[in-house]
């Protein structure tokens, strides 16, 4: 009985430590480094890859700790580019013990961020289309204060979007406009869990560029296609500045865009303006490009 009294004072006197000016709350000092994943990392874990210099991929995070699942502080950090190590810190001092949940998004500037913070579980990016889609990274890690003693963690951030490298050789002089159309491609992705909901994703493309030159390489990122499904793609030739395409064609409809991995569709047109797709997977990257409001290097 003395034992099981004793056992409920503590815990009594640790819940309401602050409350009753009994005595202070057990504390610990917690650093988090932040890594991001490196473009092509084969593996699930992003700590097995990631990139030498945090500022080359990312400029902005929100950020949102979690106390026994209530929240407990948000913010906004800003002008990360100018970080040339490998990792960037978030530190506390004096944390309370109790179970903690960091979520962390980077690079949504603008509105593919929505939902209700006071819940992890409640945080949605939706992808805005290939015009205005950004290079997102996302993280949730969950680590427990138990110690009085400072304590580092490292935490890898994943990038939540395929890369497809879209490359025309030897297009015809009446040909003003291509559009790209991917169909069957993730539409949203809950921050803490899974990709939802489909959705089509498209850009036109002015060929002025390509008068100048032989070849030239334009970049997209989507979310994924959904789990054991495929995604289609498609090709729309606009001649002389018409508003309707005058030839349609299909690519392929049984291609897969994988989180964080490279497609490469290559577009060839012959002499006779017959057109030749090649589709690699599994391709080097070899450079930067840029992409809507995305540039992968």
């Amino acid at each position: 009985i003395k034992i099981l009294i004793g056992l409920y004072l503590s815990t009594f006197l640790l819940i309401g430590c602050v409350k009753d000016g009994v005595d202070e709350c057990p504390t610990g000092d917690i650093r988090l480094h932040f890594f991001v994943e490196k473009f092509q990392n084969k593996s699930a874990n992003p700590l097995d890859d990631y990139e030498e210099s945090f500022g080359l991929r990312v400029n902005h995070s929100r950020y949102y700790l979690y106390k026994d699942g209530k929240l407990f502080e948000q913010g906004i950090k800003e002008s990360l580019s100018t970080i040339t190590r490998e990792y960037y810190d978030i530190q506390y001092s004096d944390l309370e013990y109790g179970d903690y949940e960091m979520v962390v998004v980077s690079n949504s500037t603008k509105n593919a961020l929505t939902g209700d913070g006071a819940f992890s579980s409640e945080l949605l990016l939706t992808y805005p289309g290939c015009d205005h889609t950004e290079d997102y990274f996302t993280t949730v890690y969950k680590f427990t204060v138990n110690t009085d003693q400072s304590v580092e963690h490292k935490v890898g951030m994943l990038r939540t979007q395929g890369v497809i490298r879209y490359t025309f050789n030897n297009v015809p002089d009446e040909i003003t406009h291509m559009e790209i159309i991917m169909e069957n491609v993730g539409l949203e992705k809950w921050v803490t869990g899974d990709y939802v909901n489909a959705c089509h994703a498209s850009r036109v493309y002015e060929m002025i560029p390509l008068r100048q030159q032989s070849e030239e390489h334009y970049v997209l990122t989507t979310f994924p296609t959904p789990k054991d499904e495929f995604t289609s793609f498609r090709l729309n030739l606009y001649r002389n500045g018409e508003t309707e395409p005058y030839r349609k064609e299909l690519i392929s409809n049984d291609l897969t865009v994988i989180r964080n991995q490279l497609l490469d569709l290559v577009v060839t047109f012959d002499k006779n303006a017959n057109i030749n797709f090649e589709i690699i997977l599994d391709s080097e990257w070899d450079g930067s490009s840029p992409g809507g409001e995305t540039e992968i290097n």
